[in-house]
């Protein structure tokens, strides 16, 4: 009975700091906007599709209705758990919603010009937006995240097609 209850405990603990790590993974992908970004391409692939060919509009509908944000975050969640550890999750979580990450963004969608946010930086924001760009933000594994996530992507686009030729 004791045995039981060390397995059932260890299964438990195992199981909710997975599934803790993996609320980390889709929090990271929502805040660095990578669900919303994909799933735009997504959409802007299948109106292009719609006008190259007008012949498969149904399949091309049918597979367009099946993509969402939640579709999105399952796609890219594996990709981001194998290049971010839990902690690295947490601190860029922590960097974007910081006051010089709530910056970023703001330069990032245009309601922020490039001059008006150097001139805000500190010192200590200069060294750890430095930091991140060098790091945890590199633009290698951006890279990395974008070739994984466009082999992904047309794989999940033949499952879709599939099931909506079914």
């Amino acid at each position: 009975m004791e045995l039981q209850l060390k397995s059932l405990i260890f299964f438990l603990s195992f199981f909710s700091s997975t599934l803790f790590a993996e609320n980390y993974t889709v929090e990271l992908i929502s805040v660095l906007g990578a669900d919303q970004k994909a799933l735009s391409e997504f959409q802007n692939n299948y109106a292009q599709a719609k006008l190259q060919y007008p012949e498969k509009l149904k399949l091309l509908m049918c597979m367009e209705s099946k993509v969402n944000l939640e579709l999105m975050q399952k796609t890219l969640t594996p990709i981001y758990s194998q290049k971010y550890s839990e902690n690295d999750a947490k601190e860029i979580i922590e960097f974007f919603n910081s006051e010089l990450g709530k910056r970023i963004k703001q330069l990032s969608t245009g309601q922020l010009t490039q001059a008006s946010f150097e001139k805000g930086l500190s010192a200590q924001d200069k060294e750890k937006l430095k930091y991140m760009e060098t790091g945890l933000l590199s633009s290698k594994i951006k890279s990395e995240l974008q070739q994984e996530f466009y082999k992904i992507g047309r794989e999940l686009g033949q499952k879709i097609g599939s099931s909506c030729q079914s």
